[in-house]
């Protein structure tokens, strides 16, 4: 060992000094990231707390417009306007009455030798769905009074015998 005659012992205190200014230029540094980011978070929350307003305000003037709109439809009596709408709906099929299809079906059972002179439907009534979906088409049923002449009773009853044939033509009735 040896002696040291000094009033303060020699330490070599440099690489400690070194140290410690090296970690308290580190820990500044740390710390103004940290202050930076912070700054960052908050100028980032403001914008989107602002948009959340934003869209809780357009969510609340939406929610009140669908509320307007239920309470609108809460109105209509939804019921009595489809009774209404198939009311008018039979109306209108009663008005439109398909000639061609009628001329076609006579045209299959007429026989050469009778001429019909009149024709004219009586009553036209829809088949057994009162309301039909827009893409099918309601099977009507009507009443069919037609006058005419035939040759002889032989081309009469042939022409008898093809309305009860065809399925176009239901429960013929001759009166005369």
């Amino acid at each position: 060992m040896t002696l040291n005659l000094a009033r303060r012992p020699f330490a070599n205190l440099r690489p400690l000094r070194r140290l410690a200014i090296g970690l308290w230029a580190l820990g500044g540094v740390a710390a103004a990231a940290a202050l930076w980011l912070f700054a960052a978070y908050l100028s980032g929350s403001a914008e989107k707390r602002a948009e959340l307003g934003r869209l809780q305000e357009v969510g609340a003037a939406e929610s009140q417009k669908i509320a307007g709109l239920e309470g609108e439809l809460g109105r209509f009596d939804l019921a009595a306007q489809n009774r209404e709408v198939a009311y008018i709906n039979d109306r209108i099929s009663e008005r439109t009455f398909g000639w061609s299809a009628l001329f076609d079906d006579l045209a299959d059972v007429l026989p050469w030798n009778v001429r019909i002179e009149s024709l004219s439907p009586l009553s036209i009534t829809p088949g057994k769905r009162p309301v039909a979906p827009p893409d099918q088409q309601v099977e009507k049923t009507f009443l069919l009074r037609f006058g005419g002449t035939a040759k002889d009773g032989e081309a009469l009853l042939t022409f008898v015998d093809r309305l009860f044939a065809h399925p176009a033509f239901a429960e013929p009735d001759l009166e005369q």
